[in-house]
């Protein structure tokens, strides 16, 4: 089970707090620029945020059931990662079952594939709905 440090605890705590981490680290979590019409759509829910830090993060773990998944699975990663980092990725992939599996990396991305590398995240659901249709 995973480890909330004391400052990530912390920061459900007040919203300033949130606000300012965001500003200072939300870039950060991709490695291209955020599009501004992107961030317009966003919906920040604090109470949410507060929920998980204060409890959720701190029980939930579902690493043994992860190898009952039956259906096929496409697991997209970031290396540049910093929230779900590539070691992360790659212990849920080794976790899942891998006759149904299909990881791929992308090396120069982070957090928001979909936005860092649109084009291909697009492709590879595409081909692997497709596959697996």
């Amino acid at each position: 089970m995973c480890e909330l440090s004391p400052s990530a605890s912390s920061l459900s705590q007040q919203p300033t707090i949130v606000r300012s981490y965001l500003r200072v680290c939300g870039p950060y979590y991709t490695q291209r620029p955020r599009r501004p019409e992107i961030l317009a759509r966003v919906t920040q829910r604090p109470d949410v945020s507060e929920h998980f830090f204060r409890g959720e993060i701190l029980h939930f773990d579902l690493t043994e059931r992860v190898r009952e998944i039956r259906c096929p699975v496409l697991l997209l990663a970031g290396e540049l990662d910093p929230i779900v980092t590539i070691a992360d990725a790659e212990e849920l992939a080794a976790a899942l079952p891998t006759d149904r599996l299909r990881f791929e990396r992308f090396p120069d991305a982070g957090h928001q594939l979909a936005v860092e590398e649109p084009d291909a995240v697009r492709a590879l659901i595409r081909e692997f709905v497709l596959e697996e249709g």
